[in-house]
């Protein structure tokens, strides 16, 4: 059963932007017409900021860090020997305190220049040595390696007994918040809707962006699960969002968390992920590295995916075209 429901060609579009998002986060290249001249270092990292949860589930006790999600096979940081669920501390003496900061620090970096990581793995703080590779070196995404057949989404275990909403979504900041009508940090954009989820019997769409539940604002998708941290299955909550920049006020009656969805990517909200406190029975005296687990995708997912991405990402010019018409 798919994740996302059929979605409009504004509901495509705001898909889009996310997996396009996602995709430059994760260290793929983007097309190089999308690129600058200055040259720009590339890691070939996944990055994730430190919630709470994964801080006791690491045993990482500091202030900062970003999680390595996952590393791009033969890029600059796994020749230097860095691996998932390593915790990036420092670059070139600097601490690092969210993701968006490393990437700023990457980018401004040359091609070609070694730079020293503090890395945490394992209760241990290491140091090492990465030479920075060029982005147009980069696997893009009709590039990747095909011989490893299967590819990796970190997932969490959650709580069954959670209520759930059944929405995927990113945090919308600068062009995005432009283009969605909404202030700079408010909200965030729904990139999919799981099927038959609360969400989707509620009609919240792909494209919509989430401004507040139950009164609280929401602007972050760890807001999202504080929002329903105290809720309980069966519960009824008020979903306002941002549509076609207009407000919609949506109730929706939250669930618990289907069978097959209750290990899902970090990005999905709403699957009981809870904040502080104490980390899921289930992962409790596990070592960390066991803690971290793994959903495979199949090659023939991806490239599905990636066909979809191919088309979405047509959509979205046209569209953008559309609009800057219509200002005119």
């Amino acid at each position: 059963m798919s994740h996302i429901q059929t979605p409009t060609k504004f509901q495509r579009a705001g898909y889009a932007l996310a997996v396009l998002g996602l995709l430059a986060l994760a260290g793929w290249a983007l097309p190089a017409q999308a690129q600058d001249d200055n040259p720009r270092g590339y890691l070939g990292v996944y990055l994730e900021d430190l919630d709470q949860q994964m801080r006791e589930t690491l045993n990482y006790d500091q202030s900062g860090g970003v999680l390595v999600d996952d590393v791009v096979r033969g890029g600059p940081a796994d020749r230097a020997g860095l691996q998932h669920g390593d915790v990036i501390v420092q670059f070139k003496g600097e601490r690092i305190n969210d993701q968006n900061r490393l990437r700023e620090l990457i980018g401004q970096t040359n091609p070609g220049d070694r730079v020293d990581l503090q890395v945490f793995r394992a209760g241990n703080m290491e140091r090492y040595t990465v030479e920075l590779g060029d982005p147009a070196q980069a696997p893009r995404l009709g590039q990747m390696d095909r011989s490893r057949r299967q590819q990796r989404m970190m997932v969490h275990q959650t709580d069954p007994n959670r209520a759930w909403l059944g929405v995927e979504v990113m945090r919308l900041s600068g062009q995005l918040a432009d283009y969605f009508k909404v202030e700079d940090d408010q909200g965030v954009l729904v990139n999919s809707v799981v099927d038959n989820s609360p969400a989707a019997k509620a009609e919240i769409r792909a494209g919509d962006v989430i401004i507040q539940v139950d009164g609280e604002d929401i602007n972050s998708r760890r807001s999202i699960v504080q929002a329903l941290e105290d809720r309980n299955p069966g519960d009824e909550v008020t979903v306002n969002v941002i549509r076609d920049g207009k407000k919609k006020d949506l109730k929706v009656q939250l669930s618990e968390v289907p069978e097959e969805y209750r290990a899902q990517r970090p990005m999905m909200e709403g699957f009981g992920m809870g904040d502080g406190g104490e980390a899921p029975r289930d992962m409790r005296g596990m070592d960390s590295r066991e803690a971290m687990r793994f959903h495979m995708m199949s090659a023939e997912e991806f490239q599905d995916l990636q066909r979809q991405v191919e088309d979405l990402q047509r959509q979205v010019e046209e569209l953008r075209n559309q609009i800057q018409q219509n200002q005119q």
